[in-house]
Formats: C-alpha cells, structure tokens, sequence
C-alpha cells in the first residue's frame, strides 16, 4: 500500500493496518483495494463514516486546512493521497500500526497530536502508557 501525506510517501502492508479496522486509514486501504486503483476519497463520492465525526464530513475532512483527494489515473500507481496533514505525526501512527506502542512525537505539541489522532480516528486511550501525561 501507498500514501502520500502532505507530499511524502509511506509504503507499508496491507496487513499493517487490518488489525484496526475501525481506524479511518484502514477503511480507505480497503476502498483501494476493492477498487483496484487510486481511492476516490472526494467526500461527496466515498461512503466512509467514522463515529464522533461531524456528520458532514463523511468520515473525511472537509475543511480549509486539510482534505483528501484522490488520483484515478493509472491502476499501475495505485495510493492514497492527503493534504494537510502531520507528517510527523503520521510517522508516529505508523510506527503504532507496526509496532502495536503509540507515542506522541517528541517535537509536536500533544494538542495538535490529539487533532491527527481525531483525524485518523485513533483513540486517546491507545497512546501508551510513557505518553498518557504529556
């Protein structure tokens, strides 16, 4: 699997994220894969719904500052893109998928890690226990 966020590429296992499926990058893994191309993740196409999220946005971001959007070009590039988003933060979501551990980024602000966790749809509960009072 590929995705693009905010510009740099992570490559990883389908298998590295099946384990959560309720997870909102899990859900467009799978929408990928059904699709057999780049995941049309356009909120007014993608039926993606996550609990806890404002209605309007699909399971998606709707907003100024961070959106998905998608690629259907070439079957042969087939990834996720999205805008707006931490790539810090990111490398610590996958680091969660792979090694099971949450932890917040030494050089982000716990607030704004809360806001990717809300994003990908990962409970403050799953952070571990080093992290929990930041």
């Amino acid at each position: 699997m590929k995705i693009f966020v905010s510009g740099k590429l992570f490559e990883f296992e389908e298998a590295t994220v099946k384990w959560r499926p309720e997870h909102l990058l899990a859900k467009l893994c799978k929408k990928q894969l059904e699709q057999k191309q780049d995941v049309s993740a356009d909120p007014n196409a993608v039926d993606i719904t996550l609990p806890n999220r404002p209605s309007n946005d699909l399971g998606l971001i709707r907003s100024p500052d961070a959106e998905i959007e998608a690629s259907t070009a070439d079957t042969r590039s087939e990834h996720i893109t999205v805008h707006g988003r931490s790539t810090d933060a990111f490398k610590a979501i996958m680091a969660y998928y792979q090694t099971g551990r949450l932890h917040i980024p030494l050089c982000m602000c716990t607030g704004a890690f809360k806001d990717e966790m809300d994003f990908w749809g990962i409970s403050t509960s799953e952070l571990t226990k080093c992290c929990l009072y930041k």
